[in-house]
């Protein structure tokens, strides 16, 4: 029975233990604490002391992890190589060593098992990737000399300059989502795509890390803008406090000029979530401009959620969604409305209003001192 329940390494383990002569209730004992009673922290603490003892048993290459975490490759990249040098990844063979039912060939070529080693390397798919981008002679000499996926992936590295870093994590994790497509969606993904994708993923992102480096001195604090001559802008931002029980808001209408027109501040005893707040505040921004006489007027609000929601057709089955639902029917109406996303820095004066007034309905026809700053 145990053989058929553990492998046998845990068998033959359990066997050996001595069974006492005296009749005793068993107890569970967990040895790795003070008192014996199992506690999180001390499995923590025995599954780190494991891993050092573990790793100072490693070489020196494979002991150098800086060759992943200062890779210039996005960080679920390198979180991702890091899984695969700690060899976790769900493969077939390391399933059925756990005790899962389930075949052993590869998801990707269904014909040797599959193991880390064989998956991103050996793999007939996977070499083909590697010969796209000129990298194939490389890999097949690295796997004549050693036969263990970590000393072959630090390996790798050692060889490859750092524009070829980039480029090889990334082939990596394209194959691994290539045989996740295959084996969770049916779809087949043929190697010059593995590769397209991993360039064009690594070439977005190299964009975009060139695009924040801006140079000193040109950065400046966003600035609310005046609206266009004819239109008005009002810029509604919502409160939650006292855990969450009372739900506060401000909005504030300005002119072409920049005066206020009218600004307003309310608070309410409800529960609810952001999203739920900052729907409910525009919806009464629209109602009162729509009272007030249907100007022109531009709606800034620093929810993204609910300005996308408002300005597309995807809405959320849920009270949120009814709200929105409110929203879009009146700027249906009013075709003259519209409403845009704000940095929250620029709204950040409105927030400040909504919890200055803490009385219902407080109409503002002056400037007040918490918002005169902008």
């Amino acid at each position: 029975m145990i053989h058929n329940l553990f492998s046998a390494h845990d068998a033959a383990t359990i066997l050996n233990i001595l069974l006492p002569t005296r009749k005793l209730a068993d107890i569970r004992v967990w040895h790795q604490s003070t008192d014996d009673i199992y506690t999180v922290k001390s499995a923590y603490h025995r599954c780190m002391s494991i891993a050092a003892e573990s790793e100072a048993q490693t070489t020196d290459t494979q002991r150098n992890w800086n060759k992943i975490w200062r890779q210039q490759v996005p960080h679920k990249v390198r979180s991702f190589l890091w899984k695969l040098a700690r060899t976790c990844f769900p493969m077939r063979t390391s399933l059925i060593q756990k005790g899962v039912h389930c075949s052993d060939a590869c998801v990707t070529c269904d014909i040797m098992a599959e193991t880390h080693l064989h998956t991103f390397f050996i793999c007939l798919k996977a070499l083909c990737c590697w010969e796209l981008v000129h990298l194939d002679n490389v890999i097949s000499e690295l796997i004549y000399t050693t036969h263990d996926c970590i000393a072959l992936l630090f390996s790798l590295f050692d060889r490859l300059s750092a524009q070829q870093h980039s480029l090889a994590s990334m082939i990596l994790w394209s194959i691994w989502k290539s045989r996740n497509s295959k084996l969770w969606e049916g779809s087949e993904t043929p190697p010059s795509t593995i590769v397209y994708r991993a360039k064009d993923s690594l070439n977005v992102w190299q964009f975009m890390q060139r695009a924040k480096q801006t140079s000193p001195g040109t950065h400046s604090e966003p600035k609310w803008l005046k609206p266009l001559p004819a239109t008005m802008k009002c810029n509604v931002d919502c409160a939650l406090f006292n855990d969450n029980t009372i739900t506060g808001y401000g909005l504030c209408f300005r002119d072409s000029t920049g005066q206020l027109v009218l600004g307003m501040s309310n608070y309410a005893f409800f529960s609810s979530s952001p999203s739920e707040a900052e729907a409910l505040e525009l919806l009464e921004a629209i109602k009162l401009d729509v009272v007030r006489g249907c100007q022109t007027v531009t709606f800034k609000s620093d929810c993204k959620f609910v300005v996308d929601a408002v300005n597309t057709s995807q809405v959320p089955l849920n009270e949120v969604g009814d709200i929105i639902s409110s929203c879009q029917k009146l700027l249906s109406i009013h075709s003259h409305f519209s409403v845009k996303f704000v940095r929250r820095q620029v709204n950040e004066v409105i927030a400040r209003a909504s919890l200055s007034y803490l009385r219902p309905i407080f109409l503002m026809m002056y400037l007040p001192i918490c918002i005169l700053k902008l």
